[in-house]
């Protein structure tokens, strides 16, 4: 499996990219990594929870997943039929399409 440099690399050096001045091609580089770690961040739900009740990704624990949302209302994760408080959740991050 490539590390994310070589696959953003390839990307740059593809026709999906374009034409890539060389100035500009590391710039790219540097944003398809920015993109990329952006996306793949696992927020910690005692610094930040989501500002939507739509559902994300959520870590209970360091091998069990589950899609939930936060409820500002009741200060609470709601993950199926259960809650769990801010600080029982490992971490969330958005769904992306």
């Amino acid at each position: 499996m490539k590390t994310i440099e070589e696959r953003a690399i390839e990307w740059v050096d593809s026709q999906g990219a374009g034409s890539v001045h060389p100035y500009n091609r590391q710039a790219m580089v540097d944003a398809y990594i920015a993109a990329y770690e952006e996306l793949t961040r696992w927020n910690d739900p005692k610094e930040s929870v989501p500002d939507h009740e739509w559902a994300v990704l959520v870590r209970i624990t360091t091998r069990i997943y589950d899609i939930g949302s936060y409820s500002n209302k009741m200060g609470r994760w709601l993950i199926g039929t259960n809650s769990f408080g801010r600080d029982e959740v490992l971490g969330w991050r958005e769904i992306h399409e």
